[in-house]
């Protein structure tokens, strides 16, 4: 429930911004600030960000420092700092060894990250989602229409737990904890819908031969391209019009997201129409089941 942008900073003194959201301009005033490697504890950075190095032992420190960094070595005073971009995931040492004879060496990390294609599954549904290329030390979150939980790590990536009770695309996204968002992506969860849970189909009608023919509408939206609904009667005595048990509807098959089932009651049959709703992707691949 947040909005996101990068913004470039300047690397000495401060960097404007103007937010400009609902009809209102908000100005903010950052500063890059240095980050001390003197001081030994690690930092985790996302491909193409720059860090501003310093090494410094007090607030006034009025030494000077080298800083080895990326196969580079700087000399400078410990009040200034160096600029470097890191342009490829890993870890990065930097040495840094003071006027004084104090050393010290901190790590930086360097992430990426990529959420991939996700799977549409079906809303009410829970599910698991593998991200090969989301490493563990990452979060994985969601806008606040998806629960995301139950972390586990697989490999060198990391799997989460996906549930929701709304349809529709769903935006995550993996950041560093605490830290910059590193990549996002987006899955679209399908919802079914029916008149038959209630059994509140409409009766229209009988024939000479004793049976009864009940209509009821059922509403699929956000049905992924390629996608199928397959509808199973498990009750004795009901099917559908041509004598199956089993319909399978397709994307065409819904105006408005709405398509229409009527079920064929034989004589004496009362009650309902007991069925499941299962709903597969283009890939065939099982999405879930009302």
């Amino acid at each position: 429930l947040h909005w996101y942008a990068n913004a470039p900073l300047a690397a000495s003194g401060d960097t404007a911004l103007s937010i400009k959201f609902e009809n209102k301009t908000l100005p903010y005033v950052v500063k890059w600030s240095r980050w001390n490697a003197m001081a030994g504890q690690g930092i985790t950075l996302r491909v193409g960000d720059s860090l501003k190095i310093g090494g410094w032992l007090t607030a006034n420190d009025t030494g000077t420092v080298q800083i080895q960094v990326q196969g580079q070595t700087y000399s400078i005073a410990a009040a200034d700092q160096i600029v470097t971009t890191f342009s490829q995931a890993g870890s990065f040492p930097v040495i840094v060894n003071h006027s004084s004879g104090s050393q010290s060496t901190a790590m930086v990390t360097v992430v990426s990250a990529d959420l991939g294609t996700m799977a549409s599954f079906y809303t009410d549904y829970i599910t698991r989602q593998i991200f090969e290329n989301v490493a563990p030390s990452l979060l994985v979150v969601s806008d606040s229409s998806m629960v995301v939980d139950e972390k586990l790590t697989v490999g060198t990536g990391q799997s989460v737990r996906l549930r929701t009770t709304q349809g529709g695309p769903h935006v995550l996204a993996a950041r560093i904890p605490n830290g910059p968002i590193v990549a996002f992506g987006t899955v679209t969860t399908v919802s079914v819908s029916d008149a038959l849970k209630n059994d509140a189909g409409q009766y229209i009608g009988g024939g000479a031969d004793g049976y009864s023919i009940f209509r009821t509408p059922i509403v699929v939206t956000d049905l992924t391209p390629g996608s199928r609904v397959v509808i199973t009667i498990f009750r004795a005595g009901v099917t559908f019009m041509d004598g199956t048990t089993v319909m399978t509807l397709n994307a065409s098959d819904f105006l408005n997201d709405v398509a229409y089932l009527q079920f064929r009651f034989a004589p004496g049959i009362t009650g309902g129409y007991c069925h499941y709703i299962e709903v597969y992707d283009a890939q065939n691949h099982f999405m879930g089941r009302r």
